[in-house]
């Protein structure tokens, strides 16, 4: 069964009292993926509905070249999976933890229990919906609008965290990522980092890098 902490998380159920919580953590089963480890697989006929309690997770597709396309992570409290449970068809797109994780499980039955008899679950589910919809909107506009200089800026300032004098991204990630984030190549990821560096726009701290004035960026200031 499901700890209280963990429903706690996940927002589509934020309204529900700990009474409630308890009455519904049956239709919820736990289950715990390593870091790397598969979840869901593109084109597969599962409806179940999931929820990331701790961790995070990435969702992913496969160019018709091979290549890894990151499409987003998704981060502790998200809903996932839910498009199949509604339209039944099957997964548009694969997820792996990128770290170890704990998901929450609910049937497709059970998902539709909930968001039937619970109308705040049911608008929570909706506005999450509206969320991905337009963030896969605005990665549409970003892939058909930008230069791969521009992406790779917005990639850095998507894993950056604002402080009080520009933004930290705590810990980078591999060349490799930021260019299947920013669908393009491994090369082009390392000369736009060298650029930036060069240019005084990302400093090396640690084991990640300070952006001491990302007013100064091109993809800060395009139009």
């Amino acid at each position: 069964m499901m700890l209280l902490e963990h429903l706690k998380s996940i927002h589509i159920l934020r309204d529900l009292d700990d009474a409630s919580l308890k009455g519904i953590a049956h239709f919820i089963k736990p289950m715990v993926f390593k870091a790397g480890e598969e979840i869901l697989s593109r084109n597969s006929d599962s409806t179940t509905v999931m929820a990331l309690c701790s961790g995070l997770a990435r969702v992913t597709l496969t160019s018709p070249k091979g290549k890894d396309i990151v499409i987003r992570d998704i981060k502790v409290g998200e809903v996932f999976g839910d498009w199949s449970a509604i339209d039944g068809k099957p997964r548009s797109a694969s997820v792996f933890a990128a770290q170890d994780s704990v998901v929450g499980l609910i049937t497709r039955d059970n998902f539709m229990t909930l968001i039937t008899h619970n109308p705040s679950i049911a608008i929570y589910q909706m506005q999450e919906l509206t969320s991905q919809l337009r963030a896969m909107t605005q990665r549409f506009n970003e892939f058909v609008s930008m230069t791969a200089n521009l992406r790779i800026q917005s990639v850095l300032v998507e894993l950056a965290t604002p402080v009080e004098q520009g933004m930290v991204i705590q810990k980078m990630v591999t060349h490799q990522e930021i260019a299947a984030r920013a669908h393009t190549q491994r090369e082009v990821v390392v000369r736009e980092l060298a650029k930036l560096q060069s240019q005084g726009l990302l400093i090396k701290n640690g084991g990640g890098f300070s952006i001491p004035a990302p007013e100064k960026l091109e993809f800060m200031n395009r139009t």
